[in-house]
C-alpha cells in the first residue's frame, strides 16, 4: 500500500497528476472492499453535492425556476447515469463540483469584493487540478479572469482596494499551475501518442473537436446512441465550424467587456467574469484533448465517452447561463418555461433509463455484487479442492478495460481472508465442481 501511495506522487498517469485523489481512492478501496452498495452510496452523496453546487451557480445567474430547470436537465441527463454508476468517475464529479463552486465564487467576488472570497476562488480553482487533469484548463481560465480583474481594479473603487491581493493571487495561482503542469507533463510514465501528427493537423483538430464535442454533448443530453456513430476521420473537415464558434465566443466576450466599460455595475462584472471563465475553460479543455494526440481512432473516445462529454457540457451550460444572467424574466414566463423543461427532461430520462439504456448499454445492468459473489465462490472452491483457477474475461464489468479475473485476485484474496502463504494456481481444471463455479461467474457477467 505504501509503495503504491508513494508512486502516485512520483508518477503522472495519462496526463493526470492527482496523487491525493488517487491515494484516497486506494484507501477507500482498502476500507470498503468490493461492496457495491457502499460505492453507490458514496457516488450518490457526491452526486448530491454536485447538484447543490450547480444549483447555487445557476441561482446566481438565473431566476430560481429557470435555475432549477437547468440543474435538473444537467443532473438528469443519460451521461450522468454512467458517471454516477462508475466509482472512479468520482474524479469527474469532483472536478465539476470545484468548477461550479469556483464560478459561483467569481460571481460573489464581483458583487461583493472581499479578500477572503478571492482566496477561496483561487483555492477551488487550483483544487480542480487535484482531482482531474482537466483542472489545468480551469486554472488557466481562472488566471485570465484574475488578470482581467487586476486591470479593472485600476479604475473601479471597490476593486482598487484589493489590487495587492489580486497581484498575489495571480502570482500564487500561476506558480502552482506551472508546477502542477510540469509534473503532469514530465513525470514518468509518459504516454506519448502512438501516432504523431503535423502542427497544422492539430490546429484543424482543435476546430473540429470543438464543434463536434459540443454537438455530441448536446445530443447526449437525452440519448447518446440514438444517432449515427461519429466519423472521426472527418473531424478535421469540421475545423471551419469550430473556429466559427471561437470567433463567436470572442466577439461576445468583447461585447460584454464593452458593456461593462460603459456600465460598470457589479452584475455586469459578474457576467463578464463567469462568461470568460466558462468559455475559457471550454476552449482549454478541447486544447488538452488535442494535446493528447494520437490516431483518428483515438479521437473517438472524446466524441462518445461520457467522462469527456460531461466536461464539455458543464462549461457550455454556464456560458449560456451567463449570457442571460442580467435579463429580466417575467415571473409567469419563467415558471412556464421551467415546468416544460423539467417535465420534458425527466420524462426523457425515465424513458432512457427504463427502455433505451438496457438496449444500448446492456453491460451496465450487470450487478457487481453478483459478479464478486460468484468470483469469490469460484476461488474459494479452488482453494477447497486444491484445483487450478481457469481465468475469466471480466471486461463486461470494466467496459473499456480488458481485465481478467487474475487482475481482481488480490481484492478477492482480501475479501475471503486468504493467507499470503496460500498460492493460487492459474490454469485449466477438469474438476466438475470447478466447472460449475466458473459457469456461475460467466452467468453473472451476462
Amino acid at each position: 500500500m505504501g509503495g503504491l501511495l508513494a508512486g502516485f506522487f512520483t508518477h503522472s498517469y495519462n496526463g493526470h497528476y492527482t496523487p491525493i485523489a488517487f491515494g484516497l481512492e486506494l484507501l477507500q478501496s482498502a476500507i470498503f472492499g468490493p461492496h457495491e452498495w457502499i460505492w453507490l452510496t458514496r457516488q450518490a452523496l457526491v452526486f448530491a453535492v454536485l447538484g447543490v453546487a450547480l444549483f447555487r451557480l445557476m441561482r446566481a445567474t438565473l431566476p430560481v425556476p429557470i435555475a432549477f430547470a437547468a440543474t435538473v436537465v444537467f443532473m438528469a441527463q443519460p451521461l450522468m447515469l454512467e458517471i454516477a454508476s462508475w466509482p472512479f468517475m468520482v474524479m469527474q464529479l469532483g472536478y465539476l463540483i470545484f468548477f461550479a463552486v469556483t464560478a459561483s465564487l467569481l460571481i460573489e467576488f464581483a458583487r461583493q469584493p472581499k479578500a477572503t472570497t478571492l482566496w477561496w476562488t483561487v483555492s477551488c480553482g487550483y483544487a480542480t487540478m487535484q482531482v482531474c487533469g482537466t483542472g489545468l484548463a480551469t486554472a488557466f481560465s481562472l488566471e485570465g479572469c484574475l488578470i482581467g480583474l487586476y486591470l479593472a481594479a485600476r479604475s473601479r473603487g471597490a476593486l482598487t482596494i484589493l489590487r495587492r491581493h489580486l497581484v498575489w493571487a495571480i502570482g500564487v495561482l500561476a506558480v502552482l499551475t506551472l508546477i502542477h503542469g510540469a509534473l503532469m507533463a514530465h513525470l514518468p510514465p509518459n504516454t506519448p501518442a502512438t501516432v504523431r501528427v503535423a502542427p497544422l493537423v492539430d490546429f484543424e483538430r482543435f476546430g473540429g473537436l470543438l464543434v463536434d464535442t459540443l454537438w455530441a454533448a448536446l445530443r447526449a443530453m437525452w440519448g447518446a446512441d440514438a444517432f449515427p456513430w461519429p466519423r472521426v476521420e472527418a473531424v478535421t473537415a469540421d475545423a471551419a465550424y469550430g473556429f466559427g464558434v471561437v470567433a463567436i465566443l470572442v466577439a461576445v466576450g468583447f461585447h460584454l467587456a464593452n458593456r461593462y466599460r460603459h456600465d460598470g455595475t457589479p452584475d455586469r462584472l459578474a457576467q463578464i467574469l463567469v462568461y470568460s471563465f466558462s468559455a475559457g475553460t471550454l476552449l482549454f479543455v478541447v486544447a488538452l484533448m488535442v494535446m493528447r494526440g494520437g490516431s483518428d481512432d483515438e479521437l473517438l473516445g472524446f466524441l462518445i465517452g461520457s467522462r469527456y462529454l460531461i466536461l464539455i457540457s458543464a462549461p457550455t451550460l454556464v456560458v449560456f447561463a451567463s449570457l442571460v444572467m442580467v435579463v429580466k424574466w417575467p415571473a409567469g414566463l419563467a415558471r412556464a418555461i421551467s415546468a416544460a423543461v423539467i417535465v420534458t427532461s425527466l420524462s426523457a430520462t425515465f424513458v432512457f433509463a427504463y427502455s433505451v439504456k438496457p438496449k444500448v448499454w446492456p453491460r451496465q445492468s450487470i450487478s457487481d455484487d453478483r459478479v464478486i459473489a460468484a468470483s469469490t465462490a469460484y476461488i474459494e472452491t479452488a482453494v477447497a479442492t486444491h484445483s487450478p483457477v481457469e481465468d475469466v474475461d471480466m471486461s463486461p464489468v470494466g467496459d473499456g478495460f480488458p481485465f481478467d479475473l487474475k487482475w481482481y485476485a488480490p481484492i478477492i484474496r482480501k475479501q475471503i481472508g486468504l493467507a499470503p502463504s496460500v498460492d493460487l494456481t492459474w490454469g485449466t481444471s477438469t474438476n466438475p465442481t470447478m466447472t460449475r463455479a466458473r459457469n456461475a461467474v460467466l452467468d453473472a457477467l451476462r
